[in-house]
């Protein structure tokens, strides 16, 4: 459905200035616990990221790199590793993610169908599930932003994948107002000011800043979000979540069923 959206010009998006540092920390909160389950070791070198702003959709960028990384922890060798590290040019005003696995690689000539709806490349009697829509919605998504994805691989080397995007300037309204606690209406007295951890459910952009707007008064508070239901409950089983939030509209998984799974986890 995402990839008929996209095709279809219905996707809309939300292009801002967005704070690198903590939109990596969201992500690699969200994919640490799916790396742990596969026994995948992640490191990342992007310290340098508390000096960058980039321009872009935040809910699509991070769909973007939450649906890569999870491609790449799932189709890793046993006990590999993922490294991602960050540089940028100021020149061009653009920054760059670099993604290196040690995966099995990719032959050069499959490469450009790595981008094709529905092509696994060969993967479909390696028993991982997957439908081959991840990666073409991902590029899609990109592109929508004006924004690449690139990759290189060599079988038996691993794979890099990198993700550019524009730099941008840091965004005074993204500054929480001191005052806003008194002012909103939104109370979460019940938790008792602990650290809490809240997973929202949600595919729609506009929710999901409305929601990160107003906890930001709420120090106690760490917000992860996911647009995906599958993903999400994958996250939701193996993260320790204080708190869920889920749209019951989400596509790709019946709604009571999402609840059914989510009561047994």
């Amino acid at each position: 459905m995402d990839l008929a959206r996209v095709e279809s010009g219905e996707t809309t998006l939300s292009i801002e200035n967005i704070e690198l540092h903590s939109l990596l920390n969201e992500i690699f909160d969200l994919v640490q616990p799916v790396a742990e389950k596969h026994e995948i070791q992640i490191t990342h070198e992007v310290s340098n990221a508390r000096k960058f702003f980039v321009r872009a959709d935040r809910t699509r960028l991070k769909q973007v790199a939450i649906n890569l990384l999870t491609n790449l922890i799932k189709y890793n060798q046993e006990h590999g590793s993922i490294n991602i590290s960050i540089d940028a040019n100021l020149e061009n005003q653009q920054l760059r993610i670099h993604i290196l696995d040690t995966s099995h690689g990719i032959a050069s000539d499959k490469l450009e169908e790595m981008f094709e709806a529905f092509s696994l490349l060969g993967a479909e009697s390696s028993g991982i599930e997957g439908t081959g829509i991840g990666l073409p919605i991902c590029n899609k998504f990109m592109k929508l932003m004006d924004l690449k994805i690139e990759v290189k691989s060599e079988l038996e080397k691993g794979s890099c994948f990198y993700i550019l995007i524009t730099l941008g300037e840091k965004n005074s309204s993204k500054q929480v107002d001191e005052s806003c606690a008194e002012n909103s209406d939104f109370s979460l007295d019940f938790l008792d000011k602990k650290e809490t951890t809240l997973l929202y459910i949600e595919d729609n952009s506009i929710n999901v800043d409305l929601l990160a707007k107003t906890i930001d008064c709420h120090s106690n508070l760490k917000l992860l979000t996911d647009p995906e239901a599958q993903e999400g409950i994958e996250i939701a089983q193996t993260a320790l979540s204080n708190l869920i939030l889920m749209d019951i509209n989400l596509h790709g998984m019946d709604r009571f069923f999402r609840l059914k799974t989510l009561k047994i986890s």
